[in-house]
């Protein structure tokens, strides 16, 4: 039986785990491969909800070698953006206003902040989980 709030390789964080790719994985994804990757671990595409969870995601995104962008759950579905649980994007991070025809988005290593980019590039990724409670 599992004792820990997340699994070995997981980082948590309040009622959180989170996997970041490139700490265990070096080929990059696309935005779906990296969701698809998520889904098989009974977890998603992080959704980021407090300037907490956000430096977070930069501070332990530093980890990574060779790696400059991960994937967050977040992406442009008929003209709005939407987290990957269908919740509306209420707090934003952007680096820089995001272009019309890049739809899903990326969290920058060097900043603190997000940028829109090609859903078909390929980029790290991190995975978020609801953490078991004691």
């Amino acid at each position: 039986r599992q004792t820990e709030p997340c699994l070995q390789g997981w980082l948590h964080f309040q009622s959180s785990c989170y996997m970041i790719s490139s700490q265990n994985y070096a080929d990059p994804k696309t935005w779906n491969e990296a969701r698809e990757d998520c889904r098989l671990r009974d977890a998603d595409l992080v959704i980021i909800r407090s300037p907490e969870e956000q430096d977070l995601i930069y501070k332990t995104s530093f980890t990574g070698e060779g790696t400059s962008s991960y994937w967050i759950g977040l992406r442009m579905e008929g003209g709005d953006w939407k987290w990957v649980n269908e919740n509306a994007l209420t707090h934003s991070y952007w680096l820089q206003p995001p272009a019309e025809e890049l739809n899903c988005v990326t969290s920058v290593k060097e900043a603190n902040g997000w940028k829109s980019v090609s859903c078909d590039d390929k980029n790290g990724w991190i995975c978020q989980q609801k953490a078991l409670s004691a």
